[in-house]
């Protein structure tokens, strides 16, 4: 791997203020405060996931200890820390059959999922 780097000279204060601006975007957007895994399907093509989301009527759902974020319906938040693997994966299959159900779009995950059963998803909500 190889990068160019073009840096430029900028006030300190600028950049303090154009730092704190993203931060208090990101607290006012996504559920930071929560434990999570950060932002769970790629954007399709066609509009955003949290969009897909949203339309399918899926924000603030919840498997066991898992939940969509009522803040960003792209999250999945562990808001008691008591969701396990297997609610999480439960609760993306299900967003993803929800979302290809009524948009025809097939969600794909940001991440990879690895565990003792790869692929393996607990029982259907």
């Amino acid at each position: 791997w190889a990068a160019t780097l073009q840096l430029r000279k900028e006030n300190p204060e600028t950049i303090r203020q154009r730092l704190a601006e993203s931060v208090r975007k990101r607290k006012t957007a996504q559920p930071i405060e929560l434990p999570s895994c950060g932002s769970v399907f790629r954007n399709p093509p066609q509009k955003s996931s949290w969009q897909c989301i949203e339309q399918a009527g899926l924000r603030g759902l919840a498997r066991g200890g898992a939940q969509i974020s009522p803040k960003h319906a792209n999250f999945i938040v562990n808001p008691a820390g008591a969701a396990s693997a297997s609610d999480i994966e439960c609760l993306i299959e299900q967003v993803r059959e929800r979302v290809r159900q009524q948009h025809g779009i097939t969600l794909q995950t940001e991440g990879r999922i690895s565990g003792e059963q790869p692929g393996k998803v607990g029982e259907a909500i």
